[in-house]
């Protein structure tokens, strides 16, 4: 299972992701996300952008297609959206950053099978 950080905390991950990977940051709290942040996709990436910004961090949004998803698991620092919704703090060679603040570690392999799972699961059906 992945440990998944909810849209209204992608702050607190951004922010605990970077300290973790030792990242300088720009004290002070982390802006709160606004509540129809977990509904919107495009307000998403902005207000992520934003936020890097405000903590003096520089993001790039990058798609990965399938079969590099993962090779570009053992190059974090990443939040990685899922399935649903929720988002996955990724350090290097796939250990994962839990709300916690935990580390878990996942093998890439076994990390991307789990995000291709929710990408993978509607076309089963059909296949």
């Amino acid at each position: 299972m992945i440990p998944a950080w909810p849209a209204e905390r992608l702050g607190e991950a951004l922010e605990a992701l970077a300290r973790k990977s030792g990242l300088p940051l720009k004290d002070g709290n982390v802006p709160r996300p606004p509540a129809t942040l977990a509904l919107d996709a495009g307000l998403q990436g902005q207000w992520i952008e934003a936020t890097a910004a405000w903590l003096g961090l520089e993001v790039e949004p990058m798609e990965i297609s399938y079969p590099d998803l993962e090779r570009n698991l053992r190059a974090g620092p990443a939040l990685m959206k899922l399935s649903d919704g929720s988002f996955a703090a990724v350090l290097v060679n796939g250990r994962l950053l839990s709300p916690d603040l935990s580390m878990k570690h996942l093998k890439p392999g076994i990390l991307a099978t789990q995000l291709a799972h929710g990408v993978e699961a509607p076309l089963t059906a059909r296949v």
